[in-house]
């Protein structure tokens, strides 16, 4: 639709980037959120601060082509705070002739309803296994990646059909074993024992009261290994069994965990809830 202004006119953004990320590969949008945020505060835009700078300040920029908006993609919508999706809905309110806006996300009923009213929802059925596999194989071919075909379905499997998560895990398994042939109990063993050691550290760190750097796991875990809240808390009430606590803290822990993991199935944030899980274990009176 652009042709050669594509990329003047067209901007995508992922909820979950971190902004050092937006720091190195948005380097405008940070600038412009900078300079608005020193006009009024000493040091830097926290993160919210420059996803509202981004959404309020992409629409304001005249576009280069015959068509008369731009287009802003998000990414993981469904991650956005409530704060952040307040923002986003006043500028859909204002920026109805400038902008056009696409919204991508896993649980629609996490986008709150005044946004959600606003736009044409589209489902899309997950990809079947043959399309990720043929992804997957252009991966392992640009990137030289050495694996059997019974590892390449192990890790579609453990993709659970989702083409971020499985790409995620491809990468993960390359970092590993460089330029080693990987088979399907490398897989399985790698993930299982990676996963399983993350989620005790970071159980670890809550527990000891050191809430930023069990969140900054948490995160990983989201990130990195594209897990879903639900495979997190299985993880997590396994780990609870092993580790070295009392017997009474584990029947302490287990419980609070089904009480955050009713509320996952309800379709709350996922990452929120699991923060605060862990902030909790760090306050609770376990002597």
């Amino acid at each position: 639709m652009f042709q050669e202004y594509f990329n003047y006119n067209v901007e995508e953004i992922n909820a979950n980037d971190s902004k050092d990320y937006l720091l190195n590969n948005k380097r405008k949008w940070y600038d412009i959120a900078e300079q608005e945020y020193k006009r009024k505060n000493s040091g830097t835009p926290n993160l919210n601060f420059i996803f509202k700078s981004i959404f309020r300040n992409f629409p304001m920029i005249r576009t280069f082509s015959e068509v008369p908006f731009r287009v802003l993609i998000i990414k993981d919508a469904d991650d956005l705070t409530i704060d952040i999706q307040q923002a986003l809905r006043r500028t859909l309110e204002k920026s109805t002739r400038t902008c056009r806006f696409c919204l991508i996300c896993e649980n629609v009923s996490k986008i709150i309803e005044p946004i959600r009213s606003r736009f044409v929802i589209l489902h899309f059925s997950p990809l079947k296994e043959s399309h990720i596999a043929a992804i997957l194989r252009y991966i392992i071919s640009a990137e030289k990646i050495s694996i059997k075909d019974e590892a390449l379905s192990s890790v579609i499997y453990l993709g659970h059909k989702n083409m971020i998560r499985t790409i995620n895990l491809l990468q993960t398994l390359a970092s590993v074993y460089p330029e080693t042939m990987i088979d399907a109990d490398k897989v399985h063993n790698v993930i299982h024992q990676i996963i399983d050691f993350r989620v005790k550290e970071m159980l670890e760190l809550a527990l000891n009261k050191e809430f930023l750097e069990a969140r900054s796991k948490l995160r990983e875990l989201f990130i990195q290994f594209g897990l879903t809240g639900t495979q997190l808390s299985d993880s997590i009430r396994l780990s609870t069994i092993k580790l070295p606590i009392p017997e009474e803290w584990k029947i302490v822990i287990s419980d609070l965990l089904g009480d955050y993991e009713l509320r996952i199935q309800e379709g709350a944030n996922e990452e929120i809830h699991l923060s605060a899980l862990i902030a909790q274990l760090g306050v609770l009176n376990l002597d």
